[in-house]
């Protein structure tokens, strides 16, 4: 009645030797960056920053003797990139005052960290006579 048609089935094989390429250098990439330490957007790295509706950018901030101070939000306080305790802040800011840098100091507070040390931070900075201080934020 119903007659079959026997086809010969051809197997398809084969590997493309640029897509297996392509995959392993991005591979060999990827691990060479996790190994050297290059920076990745890791938000438990640095502070959470508060995002705000309106800010406007401080190009300052960027340079190498900018008094940028960090709070964490376990309360650990950092000068520049350097640990220190909070009554060490002002020894600090007139020292690098005294090395040119400018008259601003750079608060980056993480937006979970306390008030009581965010107020204790600027209380030091305060005590050396700097009346400009700037808080980084996120923009939202």
């Amino acid at each position: 009645m119903f007659s079959r048609l026997k086809t010969r089935q051809k197997l398809i094989s084969g590997a493309d030797p640029t897509a297996v390429t392509s995959i392993l250098v991005v591979l060999a990439v990827a691990l060479l960056w996790i190994q050297t330490g290059l920076p990745v957007s890791d938000p438990g790295v640095g502070p959470d920053l508060p995002k705000v509706g309106w800010s406007h950018p401080v190009p300052l901030v960027s340079r190498d003797d900018a008094i940028v101070i960090t709070i964490m939000r376990d309360g650990k306080v950092f000068f520049r990139n350097n640990q220190m305790a909070i009554e060490e802040v002002p020894a600090a800011i007139r020292l690098a005052l005294t090395q040119g840098a400018e008259k601003r100091i750079y608060i980056q507070a993480d937006a979970r960290a306390r008030y009581r040390e965010i107020a204790e931070v600027v209380d030091s900075a305060g005590v050396t006579g700097v009346a400009n201080i700037s808080f980084l934020v996120t923009p939202r």
